[in-house]
């Protein structure tokens, strides 16, 4: 007789991801998530609950396709560690792919600094600065490009809509002193 998965996890607490993989692997998808979800409650640690919350987002996002669930997991796993540059990085997206601007915008600075690909980082400076821009916040567009220019201090075109939106924003010495620092 073959041990039903969800069961032995009852037994032993630290075998929940093999459980899960068991699930998942039988195609039981919702199954092999619920008893991650329920180890969670279990978890005193805060690093491994941010661990296995941005698992659970994964998979809900992944194998679920379930993109609110996937956004529950990760808004838990910031309340739980709001220095974590990776989950705001994830969070971050989310929000600015929703122009979700004032939840957005907390996280900007933070998200940034995630061990992300310079490119994407611009990428992602550039298309929060359009959101302030669209929500008519040119001093925030501004900052937000201002952001970018450390990242990649050589890119031509970042230059020029940096010193569009410094004029835009009349944040011109703030401009200077951004230009000041990318040069360093």
């Amino acid at each position: 007789e073959e041990a039903d998965p969800a069961k032995v996890v009852q037994h032993r607490p630290d075998a929940a991801e093999l459980a899960s993989e068991l699930l998942i692997g039988q195609g039981k998808i919702a199954e092999g998530v619920g008893v991650l979800e329920r180890h969670l409650a279990t978890l005193k640690d805060r690093t491994a609950q941010v661990a296995l919350r941005t698992t659970l987002a994964d998979l809900a996002s992944r194998l679920l396709k379930d993109e609110k669930l996937a956004r529950t997991h990760l808004e838990a796993a910031i309340q739980v560690d709001a220095n974590n540059a990776q989950v705001a990085w994830r969070l971050l997206k989310v929000y600015a792919d929703g122009q979700e601007l004032d939840r957005a915008w907390p996280l900007f600075e933070l998200a940034i600094s995630a061990p992300q690909p310079v490119a994407e980082r611009v990428t992602m400076c550039e298309f929060v600065s359009l959101l302030c821009e669209d929500a008519g916040d040119a001093k925030r567009a501004f900052h937000a490009l201002s952001c970018a220019l450390p990242l990649d201090p050589s890119r031509g075109p970042l230059l020029t809509a940096l010193k569009d939106a410094a004029t835009r924003a009349n944040q011109q010495p703030e401009l200077a002193l951004a230009l000041r620092r990318a040069a360093q």
